[in-house]
């Protein structure tokens, strides 16, 4: 009863091949046990067939797919994403150098914005200040139309603060103008000041 199980569950490529070697056999050992006589032509149709069978089980053996472990076709796909790590952003301190230096520069246009008869006076009114014991400062005024004004000098005993100011005097009938100026600092150290904006509208 095992065999027979056995024989049912096994691929139908191996019941081929051992069909044929069956026939094999009876066609080369003839009489088997005095129960089967296959005779002459029996026995060459025995090796025929035998032959045909073993052929049939060798091919569709060939034919079967390769066996392996199983490979689980519905495993889910899990999307990785990683996050990016922001980092924070970098302050980096303006740093002064060591000693005599200026701290500060202020400027305003006065008046900022005009409106009557032309032409007319604007007054650049601004401050200038220092730290790290005395010294000269060296600035120039510098405006939007490029005019060149000469190099100026400060001189401070110690930290401190000192007024500058100049004039610009513009416009003409019917004109409409928009300008500003700065503070252009050379020694101790090159900065420039923020631009003071004005705008006339002349009658």
């Amino acid at each position: 009863m095992e065999i027979l199980k056995a024989l049912i569950e096994s691929p139908v490529a191996n019941l081929f091949m051992v069909a044929g070697l069956v026939f094999l056999g009876i066609a080369v050992v003839g009489d088997i046990t005095g129960k089967i006589q296959p005779g002459k032509t029996g026995r060459i149709l025995s090796g025929l067939l035998g032959i045909v069978l073993m052929s049939m089980g060798l091919m569709m053996y060939s034919r079967q797919p390769p066996t392996g472990p199983a490979v689980p076709t519905n495993v889910p796909v899990v999307d990785v994403k990683i996050a990016a790590i922001e980092s924070s952003p970098t302050f980096s301190p303006t740093l002064f150098p060591a000693g005599f230096r200026v701290i500060e520069t202020f400027l305003r246009a006065d008046p900022f914005d005009f409106s009557g008869a032309c032409p007319v006076m604007i007054t650049f009114s601004g401050r200038i200040s220092v730290a790290g014991g005395g010294g000269t400062v060296s600035y120039k005024w510098i405006r939007n139309d490029g005019a060149s004004a000469p190099v100026e000098t400060l001189t401070f005993d110690g930290p401190s603060s000192k007024e500058v100011n100049t004039t610009w005097y513009i416009g003409a009938s019917g004109m409409t103008y928009s300008g500003w100026q700065a503070i252009e600092i050379f020694d101790p150290q090159s900065l420039t000041s923020e631009h003071a904006d004005f705008k006339i509208q002349c009658d």
